[in-house]
């Protein structure tokens, strides 16, 4: 699975769920018989299993997977799996157009910014409140996060940059 097919994964899983949601509207008895292919919660644990495998088998095709299993337990429930579908649900019209590379940059810099500032803006509020609740273990992590995702994103815009100078360069001088 490359970033293209992750973030169909994700839009296939917001469609389910958007008919799950529509089924259980129109049919109630289903939570008596509770079957788990219509509980929303067991295709979250099913997500969750999905992204720890990826985060420890495939860092180097989703490297801001960096200590998922550390975030995933210090950020509040379902945080990372609303994100990436957010992120998905941007990207949409954008797959058959963009290459890989472009898909990984805003998949990184959409997943990190939205680590970095939940955690950002706890230690912002209440100092107090972050260091009680973050233990140094995972602050650790956070730094080392941070560090890789934005060496990553500085590679990949200074290609980028490299890229328009020499397209730039060739419209000047008439190709």
């Amino acid at each position: 699975m490359n970033i293209r097919g992750f973030i169909l994964y994700f839009l296939g899983l917001i469609q389910l769920e958007m008919a799950k949601r529509r089924a259980t509207k129109k049919q109630v008895e289903w939570k008596k018989k509770g079957p788990k292919k219509w509980d929303i919660s067991y295709d979250r644990r099913r997500i969750d299993k999905t992204l720890k495998l990826l985060s420890e088998s495939r860092l180097k095709d989703f490297p801001f997977f960096l200590h998922y299993q550390a975030f995933k337990e210090a950020l509040p429930k379902n945080f990372i799996i609303d994100v990436l579908k957010q992120i998905a649900e941007e990207l949409q019209y954008q797959l058959d157009t963009s290459d890989i590379d472009f898909l990984k940059y805003w998949v990184t810099r959409r997943y990190y910014d939205a680590i970095a500032n939940h955690f950002g803006a706890l230690e912002w509020i209440s100092p107090y409140l972050f260091i009680k609740n973050i233990d140094l273990e995972t602050r650790k992590k956070l730094k080392d996060f941070r560090v890789a995702m934005l060496s990553d994103l500085v590679k990949y815009l200074s290609a980028e940059e490299q890229h328009r100078k020499k397209a730039l360069e060739s419209y000047r001088t008439g190709y």
